[in-house]
């Protein structure tokens, strides 16, 4: 089983597993294949895409020497949508190859159209005999199950057209003042040669990008973007090494003032040695009892 492109690829069982493996190996480059065919021709490419995905399938299983009666290819299609958290699903039988291309095909184009094409088309699908287990609904059933849930389904394809068509209008517009743009009148120049200022606008663009590569900045405003961004480099550098900084001319202010305090220490010290003198018995005998200073006068 795959599912791509609003069809789930089903094949019949198979004893082996092996078989079984080669099959969906089968369907994953049909997959592939009706991709690279919609991304080589985006003519093709629209709501409607029966037409790649028969030459992909036929193309593929040529290849491979099988038919789709051998595999037992079956497919059902599943629209879906969704608002606010509510699902709407609508799903066909399991059909035949070409019956279900025949629904995808209808589906798809009714809800591009909008609401009313959809509905006639959601109702008629309801009635089909592939239900085998809650079976096909009668018109009235089928027309009270879909207005029971069109405020989600013409909600989501009102959405989706608003969307395509701005998508379509955005690339038009776009591609239009591309155009006018690049081919606009030059005195100069001639009709349709490309005008002066778009030249110069160029050349400014240019010669900022070699400014950045070089990491300086040149004239003009889009130029010092160089120059912009080698300073917030510098301070983002600043900011990620400022800690280590920190401690550093922590640990340099310590070792300056202790030296300066060992400086001064020595310095008063010997001043007061030159200044007294060095220092006789009696100094070292000032704490110490009658009979000591005796002992150390006569060793004196």
């Amino acid at each position: 089983m795959l599912f791509f492109w609003n069809l789930t690829f089903l094949t019949k069982c198979q004893e082996s597993v092996q078989v079984a493996l080669d099959q969906h190996i089968l369907l994953v480059q049909i997959r592939d294949m009706a991709n690279k065919l919609c991304k080589s021709d985006q003519n093709k490419c629209g709501p409607n895409t029966t037409a790649i995905l028969r030459e992909a399938c036929d193309s593929v299983l040529a290849a491979s020497n099988v038919t789709r009666e051998e595999i037992g290819m079956r497919c059902t299609v599943r629209l879906s949508f969704r608002d606010r958290g509510i699902r709407c699903v609508i799903e066909t039988p399991v059909l035949p190859w070409e019956e279900s291309l025949v629904w995808r095909a209808s589906l798809l184009e009714g809800r591009s159209d909008g609401w009313h094409s959809l509905r006639a088309c959601w109702i008629a699908l309801l009635q089909h005999p592939g239900y085998r287990r809650k079976g096909p609904l009668s018109a009235e059933q089928a027309a009270g199950f879909v207005d029971a849930r069109r405020h989600i389904a013409e909600l989501t394809t009102s959405r989706m057209s608003e969307r395509e068509q701005r998508r379509m209008h955005s690339t038009a517009s776009g591609e239009r003042g591309r155009l006018q743009s690049l081919f606009a009148p030059n005195p100069q120049g001639g009709p349709g040669a490309p005008c002066a200022s778009r030249r110069a606008w160029g050349a400014g663009r240019r010669r900022s990008a070699l400014a950045r590569s070089r990491g300086g900045w040149s004239r003009g405003g889009a130029g010092c973007s160089g120059f912009r961004t080698a300073t917030r480099r510098w301070m983002t550098q600043c900011r990620r090494s400022q800690p280590s900084q920190l401690s550093s001319i922590g640990a340099a202010l310590f070792l300056v003032v202790a030296t300066v305090a060992a400086v001064v220490v020595g310095t008063i010290a010997l001043v007061r040695v030159l200044v007294r003198g060095r220092p006789g018995p009696d100094h070292y005998c000032s704490y110490l009892g009658d009979e000591h200073k005796r002992v150390l006068r006569e060793m004196s």
